[in-house]
């Protein structure tokens, strides 16, 4: 799904984002399962299931710690996850950040080598637009 030019240019502009719009969100919403459908059609699911979350945290980059938190919650875990996809695929919780794997999406230990499928990043994905809307949607 294409974005409109001057959505893409705001959202690209500001850092230390404290708030997303309601279109922003959608937009990211329609982009990842849409990307995620014609990943599944492709086959190899763990790089596409990386690559989709690596894509999907970009959007929202920019997002304060404060808006975050500094416990466990599907904002901070798409973080985590990226990190540890970005460092070969170890799973270490970020300094400042309180991460109980019980408490979490996918339940990765700190210290964990792992890979993820498509359902892993759907999953994680729905609790992050979840999360999002519940904090943002008007």
């Amino acid at each position: 799904m294409r974005r409109e030019a001057s959505t893409l240019a705001s959202m690209s502009t500001i850092r230390d984002r404290s708030t997303y719009d309601d279109d922003e969100i959608a937009g990211a919403h329609a982009w990842f399962y849409a990307a995620a459908e014609a990943a599944r059609d492709a086959g190899d699911d763990v790089r596409l299931a990386e690559a989709l979350l690596l894509s999907l945290d970009r959007w929202f980059v920019h997002r304060q710690r404060e808006v975050a938190g500094d416990g466990t919650n599907p904002l901070t875990e798409l973080g985590l996850v990226v990190s540890g996809i970005m460092s070969g695929g170890t799973f270490m919780p970020a300094d400042g950040i309180d991460y109980r794997p019980e408490d979490s999406v996918l339940g990765i230990r700190a210290g964990a080598q792992f890979s993820l499928t498509l359902d892993d990043a759907e999953t994680l994905a729905g609790a992050f637009f979840g999360e999002l809307e519940a904090r943002f949607g008007e």
